[in-house]
């Protein structure tokens, strides 16, 4: 039985609705008779009509023109439900009518599953390449919040979800999003330029619906390919990354099966030469790409990624192809791999989007480009913000991206309290009116500082010799090389 109604609403409808106020008078959804309607002055409403009171929508139809009038409006005038998209879906019409029209019935309308043609492990083994870089911590001090706030967890989930998008309008999104949730210059992405390439290649192999490749990406694509083939045919992963190359640099890849872990690594600091002397891009982009290979197999399958980090500050490709070709062919992600952020990686990455389920982000990109003021003392008081360190924001229906906010979260704006000096000291008022005793007590914390420099005392501990010591090896400890997903397995075999 089909119990979602769509309906398209006034602002006084839209009250009636949001409120949980019936009855619901629309039409049956899905429907694959409902025409194009326009959203510019109306919203479209998803409700599912249990046949009783207090029905709550789930999901709001917005345009971007209706968009920041709607939120706008709860926000000054019906705050009690705003946000709104922390309680119910915000869709756009483009993916509103990407339901309507994929769905063969009710539920699959209201339950959109991710996927990602079976490459799901390469993209949570470049999310996690990816946030190891940009956080410059070992494996085993990576959180799962910093592989969430990653672009490519965005376009992962992105085109398990909505494979129809771009990687331009994700970023852009996603730019749109650090710039407003986390104020201040934002540090420029290094990483931006080198993953673009990786970037779309995955999307090429992941997608029905492929983007066009650039000339440069066509060999590593259907290198990519071939590799996936020969894991899942038990074939030599070597051979096939060298015939969809076909470079004569990377030869030695025939050989790799024979060869000693000494004669790989020679072969491996030999590959990174001809990179650095190489002025063709599609050739430098193949070079790299069975540089990133040849790392997942320099020991013959056992950890080995120290190597390809100690150059990504000059190469930072390599590492992200080692952590994507490591993983290709996976298709178990709920195993231990990456030390045990692949499962969790891919339990976000292939959660299902229900429309029947509230959203998971605490609002979403829509909404807060609406009611976000920079001129107000609290830019965020629309949103009600009650997380202290890292915020979920959809950029996309089902699309969360973690923004940390501990920068702005950990610092206390609250001003020290009446009885306090400058430092931020307690300071003991008399309840006295003697003008003496007050200009004692106002003179007093200023007293005791002059005391302390004649005397050369410092007010701040020092930092024990013990504590010293477990920094500085913590800040020297060598990163947890581990292969991605299939720690175990040779992959020349």
């Amino acid at each position: 039985m089909n119990d979602w109604t769509f309906v398209t609403a006034d602002d006084e409808e839209l009250n009636t609705l949001l409120s949980g106020r019936g009855p619901v008078r629309g039409y049956p959804w899905p429907r694959q008779t409902i025409g194009r309607i326009s959203f510019a002055r109306e919203v479209g409403v998803l409700v599912r009509d249990d046949g009783g009171p207090g029905s709550r929508p789930g999901a709001l139809v917005v345009s971007d023109e209706a968009s920041r009038r709607l939120f706008g409006r709860y926000a000054q005038l019906r705050s009690d439900l705003s946000p709104l998209s922390a309680w119910t879906h915000i869709l756009e019409p483009e993916h509103f009518e990407l339901l309507q029209n994929e769905s063969r019935s009710a539920s699959a309308a209201i339950t959109r599953m991710p996927d990602l043609a079976g490459f799901d492990a390469a993209w949570i083994g470049l999310t996690v390449a990816e946030a190891l870089i940009r956080s410059e911590r070992p494996l085993a001090q990576l959180k799962l919040a910093a592989c969430l706030a990653t672009p490519t967890f965005a376009l992962a989930r992105s085109y398990a979800l909505w494979p129809k998008e771009t990687i331009e309008t994700v970023l852009r999104r996603y730019d749109q999003c650090q710039k407003l949730i986390r104020s201040g210059e934002a540090r420029p992405n290094r990483l931006r330029e080198p993953f673009t390439g990786i970037w779309a290649v995955l999307a090429a192999l992941s997608t029905p619906m492929p983007p066009s490749l650039s000339p440069d990406l066509q060999d590593v694509k259907k290198a990519s390919a071939y590799l996936m083939m020969a894991r899942q045919t038990g074939q030599n992963d070597a051979n096939a990354v060298q015939d969809a190359l076909d470079l004569p640099q990377t030869e030695f890849l025939r050989r790799l099966e024979f060869a000693p872990p000494e004669a790989r690594v020679k072969e491996f600091d030999r590959l990174v030469e001809v990179i650095e002397t190489s002025r063709s891009p599609r050739e430098r982009t193949n070079l790299l790409f069975a540089a990133g290979y040849l790392v997942t197999v320099l020991a013959g399958g056992s950890p080995s990624l120290g190597i390809a980090e100690r150059l990504v500050t000059r190469w930072p490709q390599i590492l992200a192809w080692a952590y994507v070709l490591g993983s290709i062919g996976e298709t178990v992600t709920w195993t231990s791999g990456f030390d045990g952020l692949g499962r969790l990686v891919a339990r976000e990455l292939s959660r299902p989007f229900r429309l029947d389920e509230p959203p998971t982000s605490d609002f979403a990109l829509a909404e807060a480009n609406a009611v976000v003021d920079r001129g107000l003392t609290d830019p965020f008081v629309h949103l009600r913000i009650k997380q202290s360190r890292v915020l979920s924001v959809a950029l996309l229906p089902g699309v969360n991206v973690a923004v940390p906010i501990a920068d702005a979260a950990s610092v206390d704006t609250r001003p020290p309290p009446r009885n306090a000096d400058s430092a931020g000291r307690a300071v003991t008022v008399r309840s006295s009116q003697d003008p003496m005793a007050l200009l004692a007590d106002a003179l007093a914390p200023h007293l005791i500082e002059r005391f302390q420099e004649l005397l050369g005392v410092s007010s701040a501990p020092e930092p024990s010799t013990e504590s010293s010591s477990r920094s500085s090896r913590s800040r020297g400890a060598k990163r947890d090389a581990q292969l991605p997903l299939g720690v175990d397995r040779d992959r020349t075999r």
